[in-house]
């Protein structure tokens, strides 16, 4: 997780504990059934996404597969590199180039 989930996170909890202090136990139940059909929605729709990009790489051609699969690899390294906050960069020593 990087620093703005993080933030996020604290600033989705400070409400909603500060929202739930005065609410009932009805309330607070159907406000639980609420996230974990929200949660449920969001895991169905990444199953079904994934579904759909597995059948778009099947129907290409073999060489094309590979470039594809060439290309994912590429961008998944260049966003592990670039997941920090931008300002962050600046202050970070890199390795001389020759």
């Amino acid at each position: 997780m990087n620093i703005k989930h993080v933030i996020l996170l604290l600033v989705v909890t400070k409400f909603t504990i500060s929202g739930l202090q005065g609410q009932s136990k009805k309330a607070e139940k159907a406000q639980k059934n609420a996230e974990k059909i929200e949660r449920f929605q969001r895991i169905f729709y990444q199953k079904a996404r994934k579904k759909v990009v597995k059948s778009r790489k099947k129907m290409q051609h073999k060489e094309t597969q590979k470039m594809m699969q060439l290309s994912n690899r590429r961008s998944r390294k260049f966003n592990k590199r670039h997941n920090d906050i931008f300002i962050v960069r600046f202050f970070v020593r890199r390795k001389k180039r020759r």
